[in-house]
């Protein structure tokens, strides 16, 4: 996840420094989540974090119910995100931003919308903004890459239009930075918005270089120079290298040709009608050819007009006269393939034919022995189409604004070998030679258009190779064939297949291996969710949904693979709540954990449950309630799990208490001292489970509480010590000041107080000039005074924690006991406070021991810097035996099955009159001439006598009424001790199984 570097050790205290002043003392997006997430009950919604904006760049859950009925409209589409844009401004960050639309698509059940950024009419380059809404009226996604923009940000260029031009020119060692033309020039907003580190905007000049005249140094970019300094920021080289040597560049729209001819004239009674085939390529090289009607090509008639032929080539061109007319078809322009098919090497492939009105023409191309140079042609020409027509009947329309794919060109057989590469609207394909075939057939031609339908969405994004496993989709998944590029050596040898086992990220971290590597892994996860609904769904159904959800997410997009993941279910999603799943989650689900790729975990419910505390109360069974509510499904069953310090796991069925999505049962009561464990679980109709917590355990301890040490922090600070091991010591006493943060896209929050009284101890508590957050390449520490707990056994620590650090592989926050490490953040996800949580912790090290010292660590590496470490009333002690009450009462079992039994003990003196007390409320009641009862006023008493042993015991049927179920009793027994009535410890029963 993060890599510390000798740079970044070396450059430690200055960066230090440098962050602890002039940051704000909260952040307004941060703080916006988290108030966010306050609406909502827990667990209700998830971010994905823009490391590089700070932004949330994907928020997703249970769903926004924006309208009482279906999206029937763009325009009722666009009126639901412009008002979540509006809403929620502070949270996306928007700030005086203004958001463009540049995407807004239909697809499958989903509304894609996506607006791009501008500040003070300027582009802010990859600005982005995101909304995605279900045809139900509910916004699924909503997220941004908005680049904050300070309000002091000039727009206003120092450097002149020429200089930058200059400039450009001579960074990238050449004369002039086009071909043919000027530079195109305009001034942007430069930042890097898919960068690992936050970003800085800067106002800079975007200067086009265009160089293809030498194929061995063809230079295809943006050159950014910033406008203020003239430094040179980046050059943007647009050119794509791939696996098998060929070139992507991306561009802007190639015009169709003078040619171009509108054909919506009247229809003439005697048309001129016919048909037009070609023999071509439909697999791979070596393949025989097939005899293949051409849709979209233009048939012209001499001195009459043109028409595009239909799916089976047919064409019918308007004609008011009778003699036969010259009629010619070439693939110089196509509906779909506007800017035609070009050859460099031999002649380019046409037909000409006399035809008379009303009487079919036929119009053949080339013949079965046609060779590659001429094949080449035809094949390009229909494979293009195809993928055209094929991608917009999932899509729709493919927006213009970039770049019009339908007026794609393409050169074929050009003078070199083993190559192929998409660039300006453009494909074009090598000859043959050395030891490959020619590239113009149908595996590669759907990869290179692939990359143009990339383009035509939103523009490239070869971050995780992202573009290239889109080709690759392309192709594997309209042949289907898992190869790419069969037959691409003379010698049978292949591109690359989807049957890889390449996962995510690639080569360790994502942007650290060849963008085809990379790519590999989208292709693999595609071709698995193709194949899992072909397998449940059906050969024709599943093929038809993986299109749709798959190639069908090409339209928002996304910038990397998770990204791509996550619109994929969304699309397939179909009431806007991802967090209940989707109706192919299982096969979705398989793939992502496959390709190790992230995707969004299905939540199946929530439990809600406040943890039991430490009692004095000896033999009382203890009430354990929880909410367990079902986002989707039905909870099958509830248990709690506990150990009663024996290391014997039990279980017991809780059951409903009679209040909504209430469970409740009863962990046995304890003698003292004791100590339980315990955590709650649900079954799910789906099959999976709930927890929780999550990991670990609830536990409570059963005696008095002996205190050895407590501290508040309200009388000062004396007899504490702190200090660095490495770097820097930033623990702070005093009141926190609640700052707040994003760092690298996770959002985190310090205590705006403390947890009692008015102080604590804390890592930056945002006093003077910090800025509540950590740093990096640090280790410091908080040391108690000494404690002699001599003679003193279970020891027990607990104070109030509010704490935020990165996941134990790259940052620790320890407890540790005379240096020994008692306890440590998980290894794995960050641990994310957002209010005081009690924290109770055993520490046998200080048992018996004269000189004990409790520290609080933390050890931090170069990047990813969170809130750290919180402490408050601190409180060292153990649990002694509580006496056991003269009088005794066990129900056991304390919960009893309907229509079970349980056994009444009462113990007490010998042959003494005694009476057990049961009431369904409880006390405290009063009575005259007796102590007070731990029972309700309305109860039945059961007259007993204890034997000479001083006990009693009988067996108690439960009803079998299920209207009893989660009933709860309150019991207490009252017997005769010393001449006088004396209550016995409490004791509860529950009815339920």
């Amino acid at each position: 996840m993060k890599h510390a570097t000798l740079l970044a050790a070396a450059l430690g205290l200055a960066g230090i420094a440098m962050a602890q002043e002039g940051r704000p003392a909260s952040d307004p997006v941060s703080d916006a989540w988290l108030r966010f997430q306050q609406d909502w009950p827990a667990d209700s919604w998830r971010a994905v974090w823009s490391k590089a904006t700070e932004t949330p760049s994907a928020i997703y859950g249970v769903g926004l119910r924006m309208t009482q009925g279906p999206i029937t409209s763009l325009a009722a589409a666009r009126d639901v995100a412009r008002r979540v844009l509006a809403e929620r401004a502070e949270l996306l960050g928007t700030g005086r931003s203004q958001l463009q639309e540049s995407i807004a698509q239909h697809v499958g059940s989903l509304w894609i919308l996506v607006y791009d950024q501008f500040h003070a009419g300027l582009p802010v380059l990859g600005g982005r903004a995101d909304v995605r809404v279900n045809d139900a009226g509910v916004v699924s996604m909503f997220g941004s890459q908005l680049v904050r923009i300070p309000d002091a940000f000039s727009v206003r260029p120092v450097i002149a239009t020429t200089t930058a031009v200059k400039l450009a020119a001579r960074h990238l060692e050449v004369a002039v930075l086009t071909d043919d033309s000027e530079p195109t020039v305009r001034l942007v907003i430069h930042a890097d918005v898919l960068g690992k580190v936050p970003t800085t905007p800067r106002l800079a000049w975007e200067v086009g270089a265009d160089l293809r005249s030498d194929p061995n140094d063809v230079k295809v970019g943006k050159v950014y120079v910033d406008a203020l300094t003239g430094e040179v920021i980046e050059w943007a080289d647009q050119v794509y290298r791939c696996g098998f040597g060929h070139l992507h560049v991306h561009g802007e729209e190639a015009p169709l040709g003078d040619e171009h001819v509108d054909c919506s004239s009247t229809p003439a009674p005697a048309p001129i009608v016919g048909n037009v085939r070609s023999w071509l390529n439909r697999g791979a090289p070596g393949d025989a050819l097939a005899n293949t009607p051409l849709q979209g090509v233009r048939v012209t008639a001499s001195g009459v007009g043109t028409a595009f032929t239909d799916a089976n080539g047919d064409f019918s061109i308007p004609y008011s006269g009778t003699t036969a007319v010259s009629v010619t078809v070439n693939l110089a322009g196509g509906q779909r393939v506007g800017g035609g098919v070009l050859t460099n090497q031999g002649s380019a492939v046409s037909a000409t034919v006399n035809a008379t009105p009303g009487v079919p023409a036929m119009i053949q191309l080339l013949t079965p022995a046609a060779t590659a140079t001429e094949w080449t042609q035809p094949t390009t020409f229909w494979h293009i189409d195809d993928e055209n027509r094929w991608v917009t009947s999932i899509t729709g329309a493919i927006p213009t604004n970039r770049i019009n794919i339908a007026n794609i060109r393409a050169t074929t057989n050009i003078a070199s070998t083993c190559n192929a590469y998409y660039t300006a609207n453009t494909v074009n394909f090598y000859a043959a030679g050395g030891s490959c075939n020619n590239t113009g057939f149908s595996s590669v031609v759907y990869h290179e258009v692939g990359h143009g339908m990339d383009d035509a969405f939103g523009g490239i994004s070869q971050t995780d190779g992202l573009s290239e496993g889109w080709g690759d989709i392309m192709s594997i998944y309209r042949l289907d064939d898992p190869i790419v590029g069969r037959n691409f050596t003379t010698s049978g040898g292949i591109v690359r297949t989807a049957l890889n086992t390449v996962t995510y990220p690639v080569g360790g971290f994502p942007g650290s291996t060849p963008v085809h590597t990379a790519g590999q892994c989208w292709m693999g996860w595609a071709w698995q969710v193709r194949q899992g609904l072909r397998a449940s769904l059906g050969t024709g159904p599943g093929t038809a949904r993986a299109e749709q959800i798959v190639v069908g997410s090409i339209a928002a997009n996304a910038t990397n693979q998770p990204n791509a993941v996550l619109q994929v279910f969304l699309l397939d999603d179909d009431d806007g709540n991802l967090l209940n799943g989707t109706p192919n989650y299982a096969v979705l689900e398989a793939a992502s954990i496959s390709r190790n790729l992230p995707y969004p975990v299905r939540q199946l419910g929530q439990i809600v449950h406040t943890a039991l505390t430490s009692t004095d109360k000896v033999l009382k069974p203890r009430v354990v309630r929880a909410t367990v509510t079902p986002f989707n499904g039905a909870i099958t069953d509830v248990q709690v799990v506990f150990d009663r310090g024996s290391g014997i796991v039990e279980r017991l069925p809780m059951v409903p208490s009679g209040n909504p999505a209430e469970y409740i049962a009863l962990l046995p009561g304890q003698s003292s001292p004791a100590a339980m464990r315990y955590h709650i679980e649900a079954s799910h109709s789906s099959g999976g489970s709930l927890r929780l917590p999550a990991t670990g355990e609830y536990s409570y301890a059963v005696g008095l509480e002996q205190v050895f040490f407590a501290d508040d922090f309200e009388g000062g600070a004396l007899g504490w010590t702190n200090g660095l091991v490495a770097t820097q010591n930033d623990w702070q006493f005093g009141t926190p000041t609640g700052r707040s943060g994003t760092s690298s896209g996770v959002a985190w929050r310090d205590p705006a107080a403390a947890a009692s009284g008015a102080n604590c101890w804390g890592n930056d508590l945002g006093i003077g000039n910090f800025n509540g957050a950590y740093q990096p390449n640090v280790e410091n520490w908080l040391r108690s005074p000494t404690l002699n707990l001599s003679g003193q056994v279970g020891v027990t620590l607990r104070f109030k924690r509010w704490l935020t650090v990165e996941e134990g592989t790259y940052d620790q926050a320890e407890i540790r006991v005379n240096n020994q490490v008692v306890w440590t953040n998980p290894a794995s996800g960050n641990l994310l406070d957002t209010s005081w949580v009690d924290f109770e912790l055993p520490i046998p090290q200080a048992n018996n021991n004269a000189a004990v010292n409790i520290e609080w660590r933390l050890r931090t590496d170069a990047g990813l810097n969170l809130g750290g470490w919180a402490i408050d009333d601190v409180r060292v002690f153990s649990f002694q035996a509580t006496p056991t009450p003269a009088v005794t009462v066990t129900l056991n079992p304390a919960q009893v099955p309907l229509g079970g039994s349980t056994v009444l003990s009462i113990g007490g003196p010998p042959s003494a009159p005694a009476a057990m007390l049961l009431s369904d409320s409880p006390g405290p009641l009063s009575l005259p001439g007796l102590p007070t009862l731990s029972v309700g006023a309305n109860f039945l008493a059961f007259p007993v006598v204890l034997d000479a042993g001083g006990s009693f015991a009988a067996t108690l049927p439960a009803t079998s009424n299920p209207n009893a179920t989660g009933t709860l009793f309150y019991g207490q027994a009252v017997s005769v001790v010393g001449g006088a009535l004396t209550t016995s410890n409490e004791t509860l029963l529950l009815i339920g199984n």
